[in-house]
């Protein structure tokens, strides 16, 4: 009876913190995680420091990495479905991540055969009428349909396929540093348009300048040697 008690006891301690460990791997993209610095990221996917790409310097610091994991075509006999991953950074800490699958890896799989294996890591599964940001690439972003949701308080995931090419993929992020990052790129749109004029100005000036020394630099070699 003592025996069966125990093992009663055990089955609803692994019910009741089963959640718990949901929301640890929600944290979690595989071995990246949420808040870690771009020199880790750097370090994990052994990407040169030159990869970086700012895309604000101001009110805050928002950065990417892309990472082309199995180059432009995957080697023969390859498994791991991930092609692409890009990584969205907030002062230094990544607040979102968006993995794009290889076709020929997921080759005959369904959509529901996609969310049995990611709920196997964040559990259970939403369906919301929604639609999510997918960053693709720097500077072009879509939105796509949300074919599946994970998340808890802290972070969440989406599945999708895109409509264009019709690649599954999986955007993932932290509520929080995602909200304050998003707050930061309105407001880093709003300065770079007041200043755009300026910028525009200065451009042409620096254009009107390198024209009138390079008229000048062939002046000084022409002129002497000019023979009517």
């Amino acid at each position: 009876m003592n025996r069966q008690l125990k093992i009663g006891l055990v089955i609803i301690c692994i019910v009741l913190l089963s959640p718990l460990s949901y929301a640890q791997n929600l944290l979690k993209y595989r071995d990246f995680e949420f808040g870690m610095s771009v020199e880790a990221v750097l370090k994990q996917t052994k990407m040169s420091a030159t990869s970086p790409k700012t895309s604000y310097a101001e009110p805050d610091l928002i950065q990417t990495l892309e990472w082309n994991k199995q180059g432009y075509f995957s080697s023969p006999g390859e498994t791991d479905p991930v092609q692409n991953l890009r990584f969205d950074f907030y002062n230094n800490q990544l607040f979102k991540i968006t993995a794009t699958y290889n076709t020929r890896q997921l080759e005959g799989m369904t959509t529901s055969d996609l969310v049995d294996a990611i709920s196997k890591i964040y559990g259970s599964a939403t369906s919301p009428d929604e639609i999510v940001a997918v960053s693709l690439y720097s500077g072009f972003e879509v939105r796509q349909k949300v074919l599946a949701r994970w998340e808890n308080g802290e972070s969440t995931y989406s599945l999708f396929r895109s409509s264009s090419v019709g690649e599954f993929g999986l955007v993932g992020s932290s509520k929080t540093l995602e909200r304050m990052a998003l707050l930061s790129i309105h407001e880093g749109e709003r300065l770079a348009a007041l200043a755009a004029p300026q910028r525009e100005s200065e451009r042409r000036q620096k254009l009107a300048e390198d024209s009138r020394v390079q008229e000048e630099k062939a002046r000084t070699v022409n002129r002497p040697n000019f023979r009517p």
